[in-house]
């Protein structure tokens, strides 16, 4: 049984099959097994999870359908931000990584991870990265604690990349 799967969650499936309702055809010739796709924010009343490929340039993305029992492993953005392990991957000499190696070092009071290319790179050891690449972060952390902490991003000190932070917020009922 997997987990509670959600957006960012990279994953991977089972056959080429398990992809449904991807018609860009750019896919056949990129997307293989050994690569996740990444669950998107949707909703499907049969119970399939919505997922998203990447392609090899920044403008391939396809939107698709994967089946449940077709998730073989699964990877969150959370899973991507121990400093250790950004320390030993591959693409430390990356300012993206080397920003969050730093953000990793310190001792926050929510739950953080990496996602976008910086965390496909770090989760799949595909070379999507270079010097000018920006770094996606995903937080998890109560609303009301975000918005009387978000001043303190604007008073640090250099950064090595452009970040761009998400806030998560949980699916209501009857929400998309």
């Amino acid at each position: 049984m997997i987990p509670t799967l959600r957006p960012h969650d990279l994953i991977w499936l089972n056959a080429r099959d398990a992809l449904e309702g991807i018609t860009e055809s750019w896919v056949d010739g990129v997307w293989h097994t050994g690569l996740p796709v990444v669950v998107r924010r949707d909703v499907d009343g049969t119970g399939r999870i919505p997922v998203g490929v990447r392609g090899l340039k920044r403008e391939q993305r396809a939107a698709g359908w994967v089946n449940p029992e077709r998730v073989t492993r699964v990877v969150s953005p959370e899973n991507l931000s121990v400093a250790t392990d950004l320390l030993r991957s591959p693409f430390i000499t990356q300012p993206p990584v080397q920003v969050a190696f730093q953000v990793a070092q310190q001792a926050w009071s929510w739950t953080w991870g990496i996602t976008g290319s910086t965390g496909y790179a770090l989760a799949t050891g595909v070379p999507v990265i270079h010097a000018e690449s920006d770094l996606d972060l995903l937080i998890r952390a109560p609303c009301r604690f975000l918005r009387k902490r978000s001043s303190a991003g604007r008073r640090s000190s250099v950064v090595r990349c452009a970040a761009w932070i998400r806030r998560w917020k949980p699916l209501r009922a009857g929400s998309r």
